[in-house]
């Protein structure tokens, strides 16, 4: 493993407990206040080194995150695991950054879309990336997410099972050809299926060729992809002799195989040293092994779409719609929401129907090509918060009612913001029955700009339900992106609902991901909201657009 630090201290001893858990080191560069060489170019250099199998990152801060996501990509690519720990999360964790190495410190919502999407392994603390290191060093990844574990404690099995439900992991069933062998070599109060308890007492040098067969046939099974046998109180020679038999028995495997022992190292000097040779990790917790299992599963399932990963890097090149004069013109530091709605469909972003009346004219029909009912609005550069004054109106559904909310709008602007230039009243259709979302863009100072998307309405204020990208990216992604949210379910359809177009929604996330790089150099941020989902094949359409520019 080769590292780089931006803690001397605290780095050198989460480095120190690393290795004594077994994790050996190549380079180390504690890079200080990166004034000159920083994690992105020290990354590079790891992946070009030829001994280096894994490299890993204490990380305070960034000064330019999208160097970080390119390093990140040329590790992937190069097959070699990048694990993270990122300090500095928290208001108080921030300011303790600041303070300690000045670094540029970014939301720590947006690191992690970063990590997400160039294939970083994130780990959450010092044990984490002691294990992750570790266990990555083998170089052995599963082909799925399917575990066994064999045992002689039934109560570690239970832990082991808890925390395999936590991250993701199934206990699958064994095929009849491993279930023969175990109930041919097993004692009869012992269990036959995964989890495998082979109660106390089997595990002997009497029994030794029999446990080997066991921990072979299981090993061998198509449908399991890793491996734990735990051993938690077994020490000195005794410890040592079951451990070569553990070794013998899976030798040759290309399949992940993790070792728990819940002793001190003295305790289990000599064993741990044969294990160590044969690259089988030790971990001391259920949770622990649970934790890398799924740890390697996830990563394995990055490298193989890897390619998918790396093509979110491909930025999009093509002209740019055309910009209102007061863009190009540096101007103004907002648009209108008709001029947002514009400049959206442009790019392809799904907008109502709108048309711009003037403000003092008198407004007794609509405009052609649009039906009752409608939504009557303010529109001005100056008024980025609408409803909040009274200059809204919906459901308007005849030529009266049409009159009055013009009039009605345009007064309370007038009243509530004065000195607001008012560009005209805005007449939109009504979006049709949907779920409500949000869709956003802010233009980060590390990342650039960044994609955010969660559910709508009284929704947004109280789950807090959001999830982020860094622009550009592509449907795999846009999809992960409406999966993550813990309320996806209710875009399947739930309680009577209709399942949504999450079809017609990813493709509007890659159209805003796609709209703020292209804007990059001129868009600050972009509220979309609301974002009508439909029914499946009805589309979405966003009913409110709001541009600020830079």
């Amino acid at each position: 493993v080769s590292a780089v630090i931006q803690s001397g201290g605290f780095g050198n001893s989460l480095l120190m407990q690393a290795g004594y858990g077994g994790v050996g080191f190549r380079f180390l560069v504690a890079s200080g206040q990166e004034s000159d060489l920083g994690a992105p170019e020290l990354i590079r250099a790891y992946v070009d080194d030829e001994k280096t199998r894994v490299i890993f990152v204490y990380l305070e801060g960034l000064a330019d995150g999208r160097a970080f996501m390119d390093a990140a990509r040329y590790a992937l690519a190069a097959g070699k695991p990048l694990v993270v720990l990122k300090a500095g999360n928290t208001a108080q964790g921030l300011s303790a950054a600041a303070s300690h190495s000045a670094s540029m410190t970014g939301s720590y919502d947006i690191y992690r879309a970063a990590f997400r999407q160039c294939g970083v392994i994130e780990a959450r603390d010092m044990q984490d990336a002691a294990d992750y290191l570790l266990c990555l060093s083998v170089g052995k990844l599963p082909r799925g997410r399917n575990v066994a574990v064999t045992a002689g404690s039934g109560g570690s099995i239970v832990n082991f099972s808890d925390a395999c439900d936590a991250f993701g992991l199934t206990l699958a069933p064994l095929a009849k050809k491993a279930t023969d062998v175990l109930e041919k070599h097993l004692p009869a109060i012992a269990t036959k299926q995964n989890p495998v308890d082979y109660t106390t007492g089997f595990v002997n040098d009497k029994n030794a060729h029999l446990y080997r067969e066991v921990l072979q046939v299981i090993l061998n099974d198509p449908g399991i992809d890793q491996l734990a046998v735990f051993h938690l109180t077994n020490s000195g020679e005794v410890f040592t002799s079951n451990m070569r038999t553990v070794i013998s028995a899976v030798e040759g495997s290309d399949k992940p195989v993790m070792l728990l022992s819940a002793l001190p190292q003295e305790m289990t000097a000599e064993g741990r040293v044969l294990l160590a040779a044969a690259n089988i990790p030790v971990l001391g917790t259920p949770r622990r092994m649970a934790a890398c299992m799924a740890m390697l599963a996830d990563y394995a399932d990055t490298v193989r779409h890897r390619e998918r990963v790396l093509s979110d890097q491909q930025m999009p090149e093509r002209a740019l719609p055309a910009l209102p004069d007061v863009v190009k013109s540096g101007g103004a530091k907002m648009l209108d929401e008709f001029e947002s709605k514009t400049m959206l469909s442009g790019f392809g972003i799904p907008v109502t129907q709108d048309a711009l009346l003037p403000v003092d004219a008198a407004v007794k029909e609509l405009p052609a090509g649009m039906k009752f009912p409608v939504a009557v609005k303010i529109a001005s550069r100056d008024i980025a918060h609408k409803t909040d004054i009274g200059a809204v109106r919906l459901n308007v559904r005849d030529p009266q009612q049409l009159a009055a909310a013009a009039a009605g709008v345009v007064a309370n602007a007038r009243r509530a913001a004065p000195q607001a230039k008012l560009s005209g009243v805005l007449v939109s259709e009504m979006a049709a029955e949907g779920l409500e979302t949000i869709i956003g863009v802010v233009n980060d100072p590390l990342f650039g700009p960044v994609v955010a998307f969660g559910l709508g309405g009284i929704l947004a204020e109280t789950l807090k339900d959001t999830t982020h990208r860094i622009a550009p990216f592509g449907l795999d992604t846009a999809h992960e992106m409406i999966g993550e949210l813990r309320a996806t379910a209710v875009f399947g359809g739930v309680r009577g609902q209709p399942a949504r177009d999450v079809d017609a929604l990813a493709a509007t996330l890659v159209a805003v991901s796609e709209c703020a790089w292209l804007m990059r150099d001129t868009l600050s941020e972009l509220d979309l909201n609301p974002v009508f989902v439909g029914p499946k094949g009805k589309g979405v359409v966003a009913a409110d657009a709001l541009m600020v520019l830079r």
